[in-house]
This record gives C-alpha cells, sequence and structure tokens, in this order.
C-alpha cells in the first residue's frame, strides 16, 4: 500500500473515531440534560406538597390532594418494602412518571411519600426519585 493511501486510511480511521466519540458525547449530554429536567420536576412536586400539606392532614386529605394532581393510583400503607427491606410506617404514596427509557432518556419514576405516626398523624414529606419506570405511575 503506497504511503498516500496508508494517510488516506488515517484519516478515514481518525474521522470514523472522532465522529463516533461525538456522537456518544451527544446523547450523553442529552440524557444528562433531559435527567436533570425531570428531577427539577421531581422537587417541584414536592415544594409543591409541602406548599400544600398542613399538620392536620389526614391520610385522606394526601390521597385527595394526589388525586387532584392527576395520580390515579395512591396507596395508603402501614408497610413500605424497598429492596426488599420492609420498613414498617404508615404512609401514603404517590408514583408520578418524570421520563421514560428511551435513546434521549433513561427512566424516572417519582415516588412522592407522606409520613404519618402510628396515630395517623402526617409527619413529613419525602421524595424518592427512582431510576426505572413504574408501570401503573402516571
Amino acid at each position: 500500500m503506497s504511503d498516500k493511501k496508508r494517510k488516506w486510511l488515517r484519516m478515514l480511521i481518525v474521522a470514523a473515531l472522532v465522529l463516533c466519540i461525538g456522537t456518544q458525547a451527544m446523547f450523553g449530554f442529552v440524557k444528562f440534560i433531559n435527567a436533570r429536567e425531570a428531577w427539577q420536576r421531581a422537587e417541584a412536586w414536592l415544594n409543591e406538597a409541602q406548599r400544600d400539606a398542613k399538620p392536620a392532614m389526614t391520610p385522606d386529605d394526601a390521597i385527595r390532594w394526589l388525586k387532584d394532581q392527576g395520580i390515579t393510583k395512591a396507596v395508603k400503607s402501614a408497610t413500605i418494602a424497598t429492596n426488599e427491606v420492609i420498613t414498617d410506617y404508615r404512609a401514603v404514596v404517590g408514583y408520578r412518571r418524570m421520563s421514560h427509557q428511551s435513546v434521549w432518556s433513561n427512566p424516572m419514576t417519582a415516588q412522592l411519600i407522606f409520613h404519618f405516626d402510628a396515630n395517623w398523624r402526617f409527619t413529613k414529606l419525602e421524595l424518592e426519585v427512582l431510576n426505572y419506570e413504574v408501570s401503573f405511575a402516571d
């Protein structure tokens, strides 16, 4: 192979590598931006819940608030299982899909938890972001 052909072949290989790396970087950047926006939407949902939550809130109030937010499945539970660890506490939980799995984004589901004490008195709100899609999330 002549030197000219080798030079062109090297330039073609370098160009292909640059194109491949650039494409991967672009997809990674877009996924990062989409994940950041999904987190911001989840935190805005938590902030709205914190603004509307009152100390006298009951589990029925929490369920009503979630349904007013468009959440069709709100769960009232005395236990919550996370990663196969069962925690004994009283809560109302709502799920909202923040992003779908696609070329441009990873799946993300927000889990908003209204915590209650043993007498079902409201104590606090908590947001957990799950890096997967929950099939029944709105």
